[in-house]
């Protein structure tokens, strides 16, 4: 009987074992994503780079336009770069618009290897606003944001300390999460119930512990009211299963006024602006330039 007992126990040992093994693997794959190269976009752009206060070198397009037009910054998601926005870009540069488009850390061309899901990349919402400032792309022009997903995030959290660099005229948001820590369970949905219900338990502390990454800090919907004073758009698609429409609906009810709701349907998560098209940039320039 001894020798059972201890047979069971070596045997749930291994496999507690390897399901750590899974959680810190599959963590790992989250944190440090592939690097997807830029591509070349179809309208003249000036390379820039500007340097984050934590040491990091960002490196982006800036996209002249009108004088009269305001300065769009545009931030994208996880696993993408600027590149993926340049569909967008092109339609908001031929109306006119200013553009500063950049890859965050650990993404297209910038230095850092990993992603923090807003709360380190927050820093590099704010040294792009500061290179504007200081290069004087903001004299006489409105600052307003397009941000997508992950992108969203750190522009919320970022959002204190840049109201203290210049006002916010107009932000958007695509497709943001309010809170981290659901969309561990949704990213192993598809996974048995045992299995998920440990991934879900241990994930929390492997990921704060070895890869820094603390999910319960990562709720933009907390902070979703230094937004204040600006217009805000919230767009989001009800057939999104990566970040579900709830978290979209969850941020626009905390958000301050003036503030519209724009729910998609039949898209996927971060292909609004490709879905709805022609139709997407023009709503967008129509906000971003309400007087």
């Amino acid at each position: 009987m001894l020798g059972l007992i201890l047979g069971i126990m070596a045997l749930l040992g291994t496999l507690l074992l390897l399901a750590v093994a899974v959680v810190v693997l599959t963590t790992a794959a989250r944190v440090y994503r592939p690097r997807i190269q830029n591509g070349k976009p179809s309208f003249a752009v000036d390379e820039v780079e500007f340097t984050t206060q934590d040491g990091l070198t960002l490196r982006g397009w800036w996209v002249e336009g009108r004088k009269s037009m305001p300065v769009v910054v545009m931030c994208h998601g996880v696993g993408f770069n600027r590149f993926d926005l340049e569909p967008l870009a092109a339609r908001l540069h031929a109306a006119g618009v200013n553009l500063l488009l950049f890859d965050f850390r650990g993404h297209g061309q910038s230095d850092g290897n990993k992603t923090s899901y807003g709360m380190n990349e927050r820093y590099d919402v704010i040294a792009a606003v500061r290179f504007l400032k200081q290069q004087g792309y903001l004299d006489d022009r409105r600052l307003c944001f397009y941000a997508l997903s992950m992108g969203g995030a750190a522009l919320i959290m970022a959002a204190a300390e840049l109201k203290t660099i210049t006002p916010i005229t107009a932000v958007v948001l695509d497709s943001t999460f309010a809170r981290f820590k659901p969309l561990v369970e949704i990213s192993v949905k598809e996974w048995l119930p045992p299995l998920r219900w440990l991934f879900v338990l241990l994930a929390r502390p492997i990921g704060r512990r070895l890869f820094h990454l603390p999910a319960h800090r990562i709720q933009p919907v907390e902070q979703i009211t230094d937004l204040d004073g600006c217009r805000l758009l919230v767009i989001h698609s009800e057939e999104d299963e990566g970040i579900p429409v709830e978290h979209g609906r969850e941020l626009f009810e905390r958000a301050s006024e003036p503030k519209e709701f724009w729910q998609l349907s039949d898209c996927a998560h971060g292909e609004s602006f490709l879905h709805e098209g022609e139709n997407f940039s023009k709503r967008l320039t129509q906000f971003f330039t309400k007087s």
